[in-house]
């Protein structure tokens, strides 16, 4: 009863310390006032909260601009979470905007920041655009084609469809907030003197990044 008592205080302790949101919806989490101020909608067709920039950046810019906010750039990992246009807000949607996927690391071979895009390897490469689970998403015509080389960096055009640009390009951005959830990364049990002594580390891990640890 001691330990669990004892475990329970230390992640309620720890959530209203750092005031992190406990897993849930992730479109609930634009409820939390600090995601309110920075003007984040809740998109909950797609169970998303976004954030559709006023400014221009680079691809990097726009990247580090979102991680300095505690977010990431937005993601699709099914067809159930892309943005369709009539779901933007209208002042945003004729613009064309950053979103995390790029090819960086390896030409042809496509990434959400660092998590893979799923498809049977892990990854989406160009000859597996056309079947399996890169099919949902929507590239346009010809695209990517990495024209006159460089176009590492993926953008969600005004029309829907997504092409690969030259990373350097200025564009509009869309920042994604994610839950957050407890992780407990090391503990330790001592029995002595009769007594139980449970020590705990806990973590926090963005549902997006697991090399935040």
């Amino acid at each position: 009863m001691e330990v669990r008592l004892k475990l329970k205080l230390i992640v309620i302790f720890y959530f209203r310390y750092f005031n992190l949101p406990k897993a849930s919806g992730a479109a609930d989490i634009c409820s939390l006032e600090k995601y309110r101020a920075l003007g984040f909608i809740k998109i909950r067709e797609i169970d998303k909260c976004l954030l559709f920039s006023s400014n221009v950046l680079s691809w990097h810019g726009a990247s580090g601009h979102c991680a300095t906010l505690g977010t990431r750039l937005y993601t699709a990992f099914h067809a159930g979470e892309l943005l369709q246009e009539h779901l933007i807000p209208y002042k945003f949607r004729h613009e064309d905007h950053w979103i995390g996927l790029n090819d960086i690391k390896q030409e042809g071979d496509f990434m959400w920041h660092l998590l893979p895009a799923p498809s049977t390897h892990g990854h989406i490469r160009r000859s597996e655009q056309a079947t399996g689970a890169a099919e949902f998403m929507p590239w346009r015509q010809g695209q990517p084609d990495d024209h006159h080389g460089g176009q590492d960096c993926v953008m969600k055009g005004r029309d829907g469809l997504w092409r690969d640009e030259t990373c350097t390009e200025l564009l509009h951005y869309i920042c994604e907030a994610v839950p957050c959830e407890p992780l407990v990364i090391a503990s330790r049990l001592d029995i002595s003197g009769g007594s139980l002594h449970l020590t705990l580390k806990v973590a926090a891990i963005a549902l997006f990044d697991w090399t935040a640890l």
